[in-house]
């Protein structure tokens, strides 16, 4: 038998990068921002289809700790 092959972790890798993301990202709350009545109608009118989340303007709540 030959020895197991180990592997090494690549930092450029994009699953890596994906990793990192979502370590950071744990904290983080992300909603389209309500406070604005044009967006809020565009939610309200939205069928759900992801080609138009773009059109979004997100706000991001953080958490400090």
């Amino acid at each position: 038998m030959g020895k197991p092959k180990t592997t090494v972790l690549n930092a450029n890798h994009p699953n890596s990068r994906k990793t990192k993301q979502l370590i950071k990202s744990k904290h983080n709350l992300e909603v389209p921002n309500i406070l604005e009545a044009s967006q809020l109608l565009y939610l309200r009118t939205w069928d759900g289809d992801i080609k138009y989340l773009p059109n979004f303007k997100i706000i991001r709540f953080r958490c400090l700790n």
